[in-house]
């Protein structure tokens, strides 16, 4: 059986928490990804959904390469990334990239759209300047846009259309994982739509990965092949996105779906928030740390840590009640 993509075994990241006044000092540690294991594979969506400050962004870098774990091995096809040859490490970076939020942002404004999508290339070093003016016109009709837009700069395009242009620069190296950061967040909803079929068709013709990171549970379930559910730095469910959607078995995964209003004014169905507030990364809570904010804690969830198993085919959870 070939080895996936990208897998994470038991990763975690940790900052260390100084004083900024004063004398300064060392206050403690945060961990913000804890013993996270994980796998990505191509043609596959896997989403990582959980409330800010859960940790989905720094397991995104971890992923990127932006970051170094603390603890826990990261494999590229099936090699760790620690022990890569400067060969193979070229490689991973040009097999794996990332299509961010903001799309207004994401761009150099002082760069034509055609020097931003051609710059990796240009860095790897790997092609002519004639070559890549033929690649960077061909991306550009990849994704909808038209080949002579190259010459224009970023604020001459709508928000869509730049969103368009970043997923065409990180199509680039040919990368067989994209990292989508919260995509189409900062986009209008009829933009969405257009952005998302395109991601659709980009990874049924590339057979591309994609981890996608959001707060949009309709988007999630749309996209998703699986989707793992993040809280205070590990993740506490995880299994196929329809099954997830329509029987979550966490209670925090049950409250994140119950939270999201109908998508039409005349569907009624339950609704309910989260009581309190997340805990300190700083502090977190013994046991089961979601048990200071969970309708169906029991004793035993205060002290004992629940294992995270497989509790149905495909279906892993970390809860005492199963």
């Amino acid at each position: 059986m070939a080895a996936p993509l990208i897998e994470l075994r038991s990763v975690s990241k940790d900052y260390g928490v100084h004083k900024r006044r004063f004398f300064g000092g060392w206050i403690g540690a945060i961990r913000a990804v804890d013993g996270v294991s994980l796998s990505l594979e191509s043609r596959k969506t896997v989403s990582l959904v959980g409330e800010s400050g859960c940790g989905k962004s720094t397991l995104s870098r971890l992923i990127l390469g932006i970051e170094r774990p603390s603890a826990g091995e990261i494999l590229f096809t099936g090699r760790q990334l620690g022990k890569l040859t400067p060969s193979q490490s070229r490689d991973y970076r040009m097999s794996v990239q990332a299509v961010f939020q903001d799309p207004w942002s994401s761009l150099d404004p002082r760069m034509t759209v055609g020097s931003s999508i051609g710059e990796p290339l240009a860095i790897m070093g790997t092609h002519s300047k004639n070559e890549i003016k033929d690649m960077v016109s061909a991306l550009l009709v990849r994704v909808g846009l038209k080949s002579e837009y190259a010459s224009r700069y970023p604020h001459e395009f709508s928000g869509g259309q730049r969103q368009r242009i970043a997923v065409a620069r990180a199509l680039s190296l040919r990368p067989r994982l994209v990292v989508l950061d919260e995509p189409v967040s900062s986009l209008d909803v009829s933009i969405r739509a257009q952005i998302l079929n395109l991601l659709t068709d980009l990874q049924e013709s590339d057979g591309l990965g994609y981890l996608l990171i959001s707060h949009q549970l309709p988007i999630v379930w749309s996209l998703s092949d699986q989707v793992a559910v993040m809280y205070l730095g590990q993740i506490v469910e995880f299994g196929p996105a329809d099954e997830i959607e329509s029987e979550p078995l966490h209670p925090y995964t049950q409250a994140l779906i119950l939270a999201v209003p109908p998508t039409h004014p005349d569907r009624k169905r339950k609704t309910a928030t989260l009581p309190g507030e997340v805990p300190s990364p700083l502090n977190p809570p013994n046991g089961c740390r979601f048990h200071t904010r969970c309708p169906r804690a029991m004793p035993q969830c205060a002290a004992v840590e629940p294992e995270f198993r497989e509790v149905a085919p495909r279906r892993w959870v970390a809860c005492h009640l199963y």
